[in-house]
C-alpha cells in the first residue's frame, strides 16, 4: 500500500476523530468552536503523530531524523495548522459570510493538502539529510 493510501486512511481516522469531537462539543455541548477545536484537536495530535510515524511514513532504511528531531519539526507543524484552522473558524464567517462548520471544513481541506507535503518532505522523510544536526 502506497504512503498516499496509508496518509488518506489515517487521516481520515485522525479527522473524524477531530471533527467528531469539535462538532458534537460545539453543536451537542453547545461550547465555543475554538474551544471545541481545541479539544478535538488535543485528542486527535497524539493519534495522528502516533499513526504518522509507524504507519503512514514507516521506511525499511529507517528515518533521517530520530523520533526526538522529527517532534522537535513536528510540534511547531501541528501549532501552525491549529492557529490556521483556528483563525479560519474565528474569522472567515465573518469575513464571508459563510457557517462556522463550513469555515472549520474548508480549513480543514486545506490543511490536509499541505501537511501531506510538508509530513513527507521535513518530518518523516527517510535516508539522511546532509549537514543535519540531531
Amino acid at each position: 500500500m502506497g504512503q498516499g493510501m496509508r496518509y488518506t486512511l489515517s487521516g481520515g481516522a485522525v479527522a473524524l476523530i477531530t471533527v467528531a469531537v469539535t462538532v458534537t462539543l460545539a453543536e451537542g455541548a453547545s461550547l465555543p468552536y475554538e474551544a471545541s477545536y481545541a479539544i478535538g484537536y488535543c485528542i486527535a495530535l497524539a493519534t495522528h503523530f502516533s499513526l504518522q510515524r509507524w504507519f503512514v511514513w514507516a521506511h525499511r532504511e529507517g528515518f533521517a531524523l530520530p523520533i526526538r528531531s522529527q517532534l522537535a519539526r513536528y510540534v511547531p507543524f501541528a501549532l501552525f495548522n491549529y492557529s490556521f484552522v483556528a483563525a479560519s473558524i474565528a474569522l472567515l464567517p465573518h469575513l464571508l459570510g459563510v457557517s462556522t462548520s463550513a469555515a472549520y471544513l474548508g480549513a480543514m481541506a486545506i490543511i490536509t493538502f499541505v501537511s501531506f507535503l510538508v509530513l513527507r518532505t521535513r518530518i518523516f522523510h527517510a535516508g539522511r539529510v546532509a549537514n543535519e544536526r540531531v
